[in-house]
């Protein structure tokens, strides 16, 4: 009973069960509202950029039984070295399309949701905290982590890290959880996605937090020996990939890029993209906002009800919400690890707040005080909303709205008029033209990035993209056929004031052009401008 008080007060608690906690599952108190919180998660839909080329790369596999380790989808990397870290993911990918259409992947991406969301309330069960509190931070974290859960393998990594963190929950709470899922977890996440690193991570701070605190309390060390040993074992299991131990180096090498920051919005820290999207008036700093009223949330309830019993989730919670101002990338992965200890402190937080005990510490019913009935018609009630959300955010339509604009007009245009060869590309566009004109094109550049393009061909891109002085020497030392950019881009304006390229077609969303002596700009009628085709994948 000693050893209990002291890891309920201050200092940090050895790894073990924790008594005196009832846990709470909104899957006995209300699943309606949890499939309501799937819905919102869920309702985001658009064709990534990167989308185009998981199907096209998982195609290849399905097709050949075989990865393709050397690029032939470039013409500025063609031949050379491509980790391709993503296959599985972009196998299921294509195999869900290929049998099921866009209604196949929209269902794939609901059941991805469901798993996440299903997590994060059994993380949340496991805590103890009031339902109260823990539905209000499962709907918000679903209205936060929703707009990047979209067609990419990161939805994955999402799906694994909320494992993680529910097993090291249980491990905290019950001290029988099976860590051991962690080995055959990672030798899937590994060829899933490059997120793998994060599951290891995680489970390296929770091992070491476990001997600080042996440490603190005068233990042996022998809470630590099972979870370092699946640690060495899921550390041995990232190795069960096609690629082994260059699997890392790839990962390593796009941490490291100091060009990617530059090129990619999601790299970068969370209050520069807010400053763009609000210089561009764009809708997006309300999901920054709410985000931020999380992470805000998370350390008041810290403040006014600490608690050392759940340390390792709370520790783990901080380092992901650093990296999540760090990047905003990394923004589902705060989210999620901060939604346990959320729901356990805010709740302490607000009955501390109104003089009520603690309620970890207080048995009681799950199940609502109302009857049967009233339960019954409030479930209903609640699922009718969930579907109505479902079917309002086109779950069940067989069009997917695109993320961006895409050169759908020119790309019509250029399969119209027979017209194939080098293209030098904005880089979000460079999958979805892999997608629709290969084998007889290629492209400068797509958003494989650096798992196969050299820090050359990424410099390049950059600064003909600018329009920086450097833009004609790329054009004189690549053999580029065609220029393909935003209508309303740098490069595009570059281009169309040089006397040695013509524009061939134009719509608001891009502008194609040709060199002069081509036979592609002494087409009759050029340049064709025309009204851009709807924006609907694919």
């Amino acid at each position: 009973m000693k050893k209990a008080e002291s890891a309920a007060g201050g200092g940090i608690a050895p790894a073990g069960k924790s008594p005196g906690v009832v846990r709470r599952s909104l899957f006995r108190y209300s699943p309606a509202l949890v499939l309501t919180a799937i819905a919102i998660a869920d309702g985001g839909r658009f064709a990534d950029p990167d989308l185009w080329g998981h199907l096209v790369f998982g195609r290849h596999v399905l097709l050949t039984g075989h990865l393709n380790h050397r690029d032939v989808y470039s013409f500025t990397a063609y031949g050379l070295r491509w980790r391709d870290y993503e296959w599985l993911s972009e196998a299921l990918f294509a195999f869900v399309y290929g049998h099921a259409g866009v209604i196949g992947l929209k269902l794939m991406k609901f059941s991805c949701a469901a798993l996440i969301v299903s997590l994060l309330a059994l993380g949340e069960g496991e805590t103890g905290a009031p339902e109260s509190a823990q539905f209000a931070v499962l709907i918000a974290s679903a209205v936060a982590i929703g707009p990047e859960l979209q067609f990419r393998p990161q939805l994955f990594t999402f799906i694994f890290f909320a494992a993680t963190l529910y097993l090291i929950g249980r491990e905290i709470r019950r001290g029988a959880a099976p860590l051991w899922l962690m080995v055959p977890m990672m030798a899937l996440w590994v060829n899933f996605h490059g997120g793998f690193f994060v599951g290891l991570a995680v489970l390296g701070l929770f091992c070491a937090i476990v001997i600080i605190g042996d440490l603190i309390n005068g233990a042996d060390f022998s809470r630590a020996r099972r979870p370092g040993a699946i640690l060495i074992g899921a550390g041995a299991a990232t190795l069960c990939t096609p690629y082994g131990l260059s699997n890392w180096r790839a990962v390593a090498n796009t941490l490291s890029n100091p060009a990617t920051r530059r090129l990619i919005v999601e790299w970068r820290p969370l209050s520069a993209v807010m400053r763009i999207n609000l210089a561009s008036q764009h809708a997006a700093p309300i999901l920054y906002l709410t985000v931020l009223g999380l992470f805000v949330a998370f350390g008041i309830a810290l403040a006014i009800a600490p608690r050392a019993d759940d340390f390792p989730l709370v520790a783990i919670a901080v380092v992901m919400i650093a990296g999540a101002l760090i990047a905003v990338r990394n923004i589902p992965l705060a989210v999620i690890a901060a939604a346990g200890p959320l729901a356990r402190h805010g709740g302490l937080a607000l009955d501390r707040m109104r003089g009520r005990p603690d309620p970890s510490a207080v048995d009681g019913e799950a199940m609502p005080v109302a009857s049967a009935c009233r339960w019954r018609i409030n479930q209903l009630a609640l699922t009718a909303i969930a579907l109505a959300l479902a079917i309002n955010t086109g779950l069940f339509s067989p069009r997917l709205r695109d993320g961006i604009a895409y050169p759908a007009g020119a790309v019509s245009f250029m399969d119209a008029s027979g017209l194939r060869g080098n293209i030098l590309n904005d880089f979000n566009w460079g999958e979805y033209l892999i997608y629709h004109l290969t084998p007889d094109s290629r492209v400068f550049i797509d958003s494989r990035y650096d798992m196969v393009y050299p820090p050359k061909v990424i410099g390049d891109y950059v600064a003909f993209y600018s329009g920086a002085p450097d833009a004609a020497r790329v054009l004189a030392e690549w053999p580029v056929d065609f220029v393909l950019m935003p209508t309303d881009s740098a490069a595009a304006r570059y281009t169309a004031q040089r006397p040695d390229w013509r524009l061939i077609y134009q719509d608001r969303d891009s502008s194609l052009y040709a060199r002069t002596d081509s036979a592609a700009a002494r087409l009759p009628g050029v340049p064709i401008r025309r009204v851009p085709p709807p924006p609907y994948f694919p």
